[in-house]
Parts: structure tokens; C-alpha cells; sequence
């Protein structure tokens, strides 16, 4: 395989200009698609046993058991090794782009439509995160060559899936070192020195300018940062690190601040106002531009986006399109993760499609259907038409990826982190939270093992160690496997919660109305007469359970409901629109199959039904 040194590379040139080639075509809408977030470190290694293959055929010959009840906690059956298994999870544990090629028949059987990957670049340390990047034109060799990630698209295009790169702007790795009395400087207002690149053994002895190969022959490709274009000083901002929690917010500190020890770009001002792209801004274009056309990718999720600013943000996003709907691809997805109070203002500044639903967002949508935070918490930040409550912080549907967990949870403490399944009764409670994940307004994102009710906690973390790391177990199994286990994979088709969550894909597959119709969440009534929003009281419950949604479309009704409570079946009356269905008419029940329809009454001049719900479950009627 090519080595790509350069961005003007002719190979590289050759595939940003291949603009004549068959690129696979965006979609229509991409609220109409089901999102799966993958770390490629930690989703599948290839190797798994007694697991359906792309084709549906039983795999016998793989290494890996299926995980059984008994595996949990079998990497805790000492000290020692326990020890490993809290090592391991800190660095790369094997998972390979060539696992995730194998496993596109499990993600379209699930009704997954695009795949949102991780960084796959080769990475400076053991950051199996992906965002540690050292050279931005290859793949690390730790999870696959750059031939592995087009046989990915490849396969992953031929099951109808789509693939979202997640795109490292904001920064690259631990590329060089401060000089100095501190090697570690907070952030100041002017330039820090630079003591040199680091070499490939991670000595800061290269000087900090273009590398010269002929003095330094070693440099690639474990040292330094490539392409070389981005070896020129004026590419960083070399201002030091963003200080403590409190400094996050502060101007200009958390947009010239590098993050934690990756160093920060120089990408321009922050105004789009006669914003003028800096060097580095042109160079991570041209990187990107390559990988839409190298890999054939359908779509973008900024990382770390707040760091950047509009300005920076609008040219890329504005470059990136044009160059996207010049080969084809009219719809290319640009979202991004933005932490904080802008991320409404940054979306609808820089032309960006949508944002990340993170922070409080998320938490609603993780606390909802645990019956921890009213409903309105979550109902209340959706909007039906552009032009209704300009001026709100509220999304429509398509400007949004709403996901009951991911890879950071922002929204949660930095020492406390831990998936839907971690707490109380979550697992009694998912298939609600997932009916509310895709039949809510928004563009719905499953976080990888979430099909498979992964526990992921930082309770069982130990002193010295991320917390994050704990909510990223490996599915595959390998020496950090998900349930505190050790060598057993989770690929199971038979599982409850995977075998209910392909039935509510596919419903939302066959019915417009739950990808974009209009959504109006319903007041109900444990007595037929006084209806209102179910609220929690004095951190309580109310004592009607159930909350109840439709989303309508072209005078089409779909009524959603779910039960918040683990442990009670609910009863209660809910509104339906009375200008669609007449008193005596019948809502048929589209899921699960098999309950008795609902007959609508006129109750005070209101069209209702009666619902009544088993524990933790959820229901849909049309």
C-alpha cells in the first residue's frame, strides 16, 4: 500500500479530483435514518464464534464464545484479575475495521441504515478513542490499512448502510512537547515555546519545522505529525492547555487552548465575520476532501466542536458541502458534538445539518422513561415547523441526533459515568427508552451493545482510571468484555432487546408519520375527565405512569405511549386528535403484535382512548 506523506501527493490529488467516479448516493432525508455508533477498538475483532454472519449462515469456526449468563463477572474472580481487566480497558484491546465489515449483515438484520465510525487514524499514543491523531492520511495499523476501511464501505453500501467518519478538526495528538520551564503549560495569552516534534521513541528531539527525512530517516512514520503540511509551527496555536472545569467556558481560553494534551490547530477566528482560512484550515479540508472520495464516505461528525468557533466551522462545513454535492452526494451529513449553552446558535450560524443531542438533552432522554425528570423536559426541546418559535433553543426534527448513551456522556460527572443498563431497573426499562429514542422527533442513534443491554458502569471502575472507559467495553470479548468478563462476545441475534428493537425499526421503516410527522405530547388522566402532563413531584413519580406522544402525518395519527414504571401496570386515558378519528372508530395496535385495538371516545368534547400498560413496556397504535 501507497505511503501518503504529502497532501499534495499526486495518489492523493488524484482521488480529491476523481470527481467523475460512482459515489454512493446521500439520502433523502436523514431523519428518515437509524444512526449505530461504533469505536472500532471495541466493537468486533472478526473472531467470534456461534455468531450469524453478513449472510445469516451460523459461524462455527471462529475463537470467541457467545456470551452466557454465567460469564458475568468472570474476569473478577480475584484481584489480579480483576487488575488486568481495568488495564486493559485503558488502551487498544483489539477490535479491527475487518470486524466491523463482518458484522453488517447483524447491524442491517438490527435495521441500522449508517454507521457513525470512530476515528480510525493513526493515533500517537494508545488512545483507542481515535482522537489522538498523528498522521491524518492513514489508518492505524492497531485496527486496519486504509484498503480494510474501503472493503468496509464497500459492504456496508451493499447492505443499504451509510458510513459517518467522526472528524478530528480541533486538534491533533501529543505531537510535540512545550519547552521552557513548563513542558505542561495552562493556557496564556501569547505563544508558548516549543521544545521539538517527538521521534518515534517519544523524545521531543526533532526540531519544530518541516521534518528533514535525510537527518531524521526514522521520523516516518511513528514520529512528528503527517502529511507534512501540517509540520509548519504556524499550524498550532501553541498557547498551552485549557485550565480547570471552570476555564471550559472561558473566552478565548477553551477556543486557543489545547485539549488536555492534544495540541490545538490554528483554524482562524472564531467570527464568520471576514473569516480568512488559515493554513491549517486549508489542510484539513484538502485531508477530508480525500477521505469522502478515498472511502466513499456519506457524512461527518465534528468532534469537539465548541473548541473551534463559526467561523472556522462555517468555511469547513461550507467547503466540505460543495466539494460533496460536486461528486454527487447532494445530502452529506455535517453534525457535530457541541458541548454547552451554543449549540443551537452554532448549528444555524456555520450551515452545519444538525447537532448532537447531548448534554441536557440526552439526560432527559435517559431519565423520561426511568420516570426521573417530567416529560416536558424532553417534549419541550422539539419544534414542528421553522417558523414556529423563532427565536427558541428548540430542533426540528432532522437538526438533531438524539441517543440515550454514547461514548462520553457530557452530561454526566467527569468520575461518574455508567449506560442506560448500569442503574436501578434500566434493563426492565429499555424497551421504553428505545421506543422513545426512535419514535420521538429527532434522528435516532443506537450506541454500540445497547442492542444487547450492556451494563457499562464506573462503579465498577478503580482508583487511577478513566471513568469514561468503563462505558466502552469491547462487544467482542477480548480481555475487557462487557459485564466485567473476559473472552465471550455479545453478537446475539436472539437476545431480547435485540430481537425488540429490530421490530421498532422496522415499524418505523414502514410508517412516515414516526420519521417525520409532527409530534404532540399527549396529557392524560387516570379518571377520564381532568387531563394534564404527567409531572414528578418531590422527586417522585405522579401517580399516572404513562407518558403518551403522536406523531402525525398527512392526517395520520400514530399514537406512542410508554409504561415509566418497572414494577406496575398503568392505566390511564390519553387525548387523540378529534379531527382524525370519531368517537366508536378503533386504533389498530401496530406494536407488539397481537394486543386489542383501542375504541376512541368523546369524552368533554375530546377525542380519547383508554391505555393500560404491563411494566417497562411500550405500545403503538394507529
Amino acid at each position: 500500500m501507497s505511503s501518503f506523506k504529502r497532501i499534495w501527493d499526486p495518489e492523493v490529488q488524484q482521488h480529491i479530483r476523481n470527481i467523475n467516479a460512482k459515489f454512493y448516493p446521500s439520502p433523502m432525508a436523514w431523519e428518515d435514518e437509524v444512526l449505530y455508533l461504533i469505536l472500532p477498538d471495541r466493537f468486533s475483532d472478526g473472531r467470534e464464534n456461534h455468531c450469524l454472519d453478513n449472510r445469516g449462515k451460523l459461524v462455527t469456526n471462529g475463537s470467541t464464545p457467545l456470551f452466557v449468563p454465567s460469564d458475568e463477572d468472570n474476569a473478577f474472580t480475584d484481584e489480579e484479575s480483576k487488575a488486568k481487566w481495568h488495564e486493559a480497558g485503558r488502551a487498544f484491546v483489539g477490535g479491527k475495521l475487518r470486524g466491523i465489515t463482518s458484522k453488517m449483515g447483524y447491524l442491517h438484520r438490527l435495521g441500522i441504515t449508517a454507521i457513525w465510525i470512530a476515528p480510525f487514524f493513526k493515533q500517537v499514543k494508545d488512545t483507542y478513542h481515535g482522537y489522538g491523531v498523528q498522521d491524518f492520511l492513514d489508518v492505524d495499523r492497531r485496527i486496519g490499512t486504509r484498503d480494510d476501511l474501503v472493503e468496509l464501505t464497500r459492504t456496508a453500501h451493499s447492505f443499504g448502510i451509510r458510513v459517518i467518519l467522526d472528524a478530528v478538526l480541533n486538534h491533533a495528538g501529543d505531537v510535540f512537547r512545550y519547552g521552557g520551564d513548563d513542558s505542561e503549560p495552562d493556557w496564556r495569552d501569547e505563544d508558548c515555546p516549543v521544545l521539538g516534534f517527538f521521534d518515534e521513541n517519544r523524545e521531543p528531539v526533532i526540531p519544530f519545522q518541516k521534518v528533514d527525512l535525510k537527518q531524521y530517516p526514522n521520523a516516518y512514520p511513528d514520529a512528528a505529525i503527517w502529511p507534512e503540511e501540517l509540520q509548519d509551527p504556524a499550524n498550532f496555536m501553541r498557547k498551552g492547555r485549557i485550565g480547570p472545569y471552570e476555564h471550559w467556558d472561558q473566552k478565548p481560553e477553551y477556543l486557543e487552548g489545547d485539549f488536555y494534551d492534544f495540541k490545538k490547530f490554528n483554524l482562524g477566528q472564531e467570527s464568520t465575520a471576514g473569516f480568512r482560512p488559515t493554513m491549517a484550515m486549508r489542510n484539513m479540508i484538502e485531508i477530508y476532501k480525500f477521505w469522502i472520495s478515498f472511502a466513499d464516505l456519506d457524512g461527518f461528525r465534528i468532534d469537539a466542536a465548541k473548541h473551534i468557533g463559526d467561523g472556522p466551522l462555517r468555511f469547513f462545513t461550507n467547503a466540505i458541502h460543495e466539494y460533496a454535492e460536486r461528486i454527487g452526494k447532494t445530502n452529506f451529513l455535517i453534525t457535530a458534538e457541541i458541548a454547552g449553552p451554543h449549540a443551537f446558535h452554532t448549528v444555524h450560524n456555520t450551515g452545519m445539518d444538525a447537532c448532537l443531542g447531548i448534554g441536557p438533552l440526552q439526560e432527559a432522554l435517559w431519565k423520561v422513561p426511568k420516570g426521573l425528570a417530567n416529560c416536558m423536559d424532553y417534549f419541550n426541546s422539539f419544534k414542528n415547523a421553522r417558523y414556529t418559535n423563532v427565536h427558541s433553543h428548540k430542533w426540528l426534527k432532522d437538526e438533531v441526533i438524539v441517543t440515550i448513551d454514547d461514548h462520553d456522556q457530557v452530561w454526566k460527572p467527569v468520575v461518574s459515568k455508567g449506560r442506560f443498563c448500569s442503574e436501578g431497573v434500566g434493563a426492565q426499562l429499555l424497551s421504553g427508552a428505545l421506543a422513545l429514542n426512535l419514535f420521538a422527533q429527532g434522528i435516532p442513534c443506537i450506541y454500540y451493545g445497547t442492542e444487547q443491554a450492556l451494563d457499562g458502569c464506573s462503579d465498577y471502575g478503580a482508583s487511577g482510571y478513566a471513568a469514561d472507559q468503563y462505558i466502552r467495553e469491547a462487544m467482542f470479548g477480548g480481555e475487557f468484555g462487557p459485564f466485567r468478563s473476559r473472552n465471550a462476545h455479545c453478537f446475539n441475534e436472539k437476545s431480547k432487546t435485540y430481537t425488540e428493537l429490530a421490530k421498532l425499526t422496522e415499524l418505523r421503516k414502514k410508517h412516515v408519520a414516526l420519521r417525520r410527522g409532527r409530534q404532540y405530547l399527549r396529557p392524560v388522566s387516570e379518571c377520564g375527565e381532568v387531563f394534564a402532563y404527567p409531572t414528578i413531584e418531590n422527586g417522585d413519580p405522579a401517580k399516572s405512569s404513562i407518558v403518551a406522544w403522536s406523531r402525525i402525518h398527512n392526517n395520520v395519527e400514530i399514537l406512542c405511549a410508554i409504561n415509566t414504571s418497572a414494577e406496575h401496570t398503568s392505566s390511564a386515558w390519553v387525548t387523540v386528535d378529534d379531527q382524525i378519528h370519531a368517537s366508536g372508530e378503533e386504533m389498530r395496535c401496530l406494536y407488539p403484535v397481537g394486543r386489542r385495538a383501542l375504541e376512541v371516545a368523546k369524552r368533554n368534547g375530546k377525542s380519547v382512548a383508554i391505555l393500560n400498560l404491563p411494566p417497562g413496556t411500550a405500545v403503538v397504535y394507529r
